[in-house]
């Protein structure tokens, strides 16, 4: 056989053999970091609250169910972890709203507390036909403007302008889908809760999570 051939030959087999073996290593590897990684939020909560199912989606709040014929709740993504949630009459969640606080026009949901600190995390949840843009743009942020408070975050999604909303009564406006997500600080010195608003928006839905979090002491 001519040697240049053969250099061929060899060079070509080599070549076959080093992917081939690349390609087992890269699946031991791939297998050995999937079986060692650390458990993600929802792994982690779930495994934290025993009975419970937790599902976590992007683009949708945390869904935790204990299967007792009470709903389902609704946690902000930021608060997965391995922390237990307990169900509480909604009552002691109120009793923690700060004054300058109100919840829209629509029915409480569901309320927990989260154990993620101490004093734990009080969650709310509310379901309203209430767009996104009406309960932010209208509701909450001249209210913080007024008061001074201060607070952060932005929207992801498709919404109504203001020209839209502004528009003549009876007009049908497009449908709006997306994510909101803003905290509010408490008044210097109150002493009051960090407010987390977060809202899901969809299909004439709005889902709402409001947490309400111990701020740290200065």
């Amino acid at each position: 056989m001519n040697p240049f051939e053969l250099v061929h030959d060899f060079v070509e087999n080599l070549v076959r053999n080093v992917v081939i073996v690349g390609l087992i290593v890269a699946a031991i590897v791939g297998a050995y970091l999937h079986l060692t990684r650390a458990p993600g939020g929802a792994e982690q909560m779930q495994k934290a609250n025993p009975g419970w199912t937790v599902t976590a989606m992007d683009g949708a709040p945390v869904i935790a169910d204990d299967a007792s014929g009470r709903g389902e709740v609704m946690l902000h993504p930021d608060d997965l972890g391995p922390h237990r949630i307990e169900r509480v009459d909604c009552a002691e969640v109120r009793a923690a709203f700060p004054k300058w606080f109100m919840l829209p026009d629509a029915p409480a949901g569901n309320c927990l507390r989260l154990h993620d600190a101490t004093p734990p995390t009080l969650v709310l949840n509310v379901r309203s036909p209430m767009r996104i843009t009406q309960l932010w743009d209208r509701q909450y942020a001249p209210l913080l403007d007024r008061l001074k408070l201060v607070y952060g975050g932005g929207r992801s999604g498709r919404f109504a302008s203001p020209e839209e909303t502004d528009g003549p009564a009876g007009k049908d406006l497009a449908p709006e889908s997306g994510v909101l997500s803003y905290s509010i600080d408490p008044a210097a010195g109150s002493g009051e809760r960090i407010v987390s608003l977060a809202a899901w928006g969809r299909a004439g839905t709005t889902r709402l999570v409001f947490t309400f979090r111990q701020a740290p002491r200065t």
